[in-house]
């Protein structure tokens, strides 16, 4: 093995020198697809693998924040983690979250989640808290994008005036392709530059929709074909 040491070997297959959220959205993949195989061969229904999507979620946690945390932000990854999981739930349970979302009563439930999450947010700001044990502020970092992704989603049902822009819609129809390129692209900014900025954004949008074109023409219908 040379020089490769068991560490950075383990490194390398976790992907620990990628950007933090390419590493968290294949390893999100990974754990899907794990527990796709066990459903399908224990036939479980779709609860079941969610709980078993959840499961792993909380292993992956504590195994992130006690061995793997990024000493400069701990908390970047596992404050993602809840939400995976979320995603799979409300797709599983469509109508009755769909239920959920539109009824007037739920509301104050919602926006003090809303309220939840801007709280947690500015907690973990703060020094004390900084530099506390990881496990403490990773945990307080959990309250902080699922209440807040809760929130986004009630009004985005609730208020669909607010949402019903061709111009948001193409944005999110693309939200991912951007969120890849812009690791790259961003390198185009230079400190206090307003032009690098603009450049960016231009650069980052144009190459986010050919990239949203590509994979949808070669890869995603093809694909569909196949399975559907």
């Amino acid at each position: 093995m040379g020089n490769l040491s068991l560490k950075r070997l383990i490194n390398i297959v976790l992907m620990q020198d990628v950007n933090w959220y390419i590493q968290y959205i294949v390893i999100s993949y990974i754990i899907f697809l794990v527990s796709s195989v066990i459903a399908e061969h224990y036939s479980l229904n779709l609860m079941q693998k969610f709980y078993i999507v959840l499961a792993l979620f909380i292993v992956w946690f504590f195994i992130d924040t006690l061995f793997f945390a990024m000493k400069a932000d701990p908390f970047l990854r596992v404050r993602q983690m809840l939400s995976f999981p979320l995603g799979i739930l409300i797709s599983n349970q469509k109508n009755k979250a769909m239920k959920i979302f539109k009824n007037r009563n739920c509301s104050k439930y919602f926006i003090m989640l809303g309220a939840l999450g801007f709280f947690t947010f500015a907690l973990t700001q703060l020094h004390f808290l900084k530099t506390a044990p990881y496990i403490v502020l990773n945990t307080v970092s959990l309250f902080t994008v699922l209440p807040l992704t809760l929130f986004v989603l009630w009004l985005s049902v609730r208020y669909t005036v607010l949402f019903n822009s061709k111009f948001l819609t193409l944005i999110g129809d693309t939200s991912y392709e951007l969120y890849l390129i812009q690791a790259f692209s961003r390198n185009i900014v230079e400190p206090g530059s307003l032009v690098s900025l603009i450049y960016f954004f231009i650069f980052t949008i144009a190459i986010g929709f050919i990239a949203k074109k590509v994979i949808n023409n070669f890869f995603e219908k093809p694909l569909l074909r196949v399975f559907l």
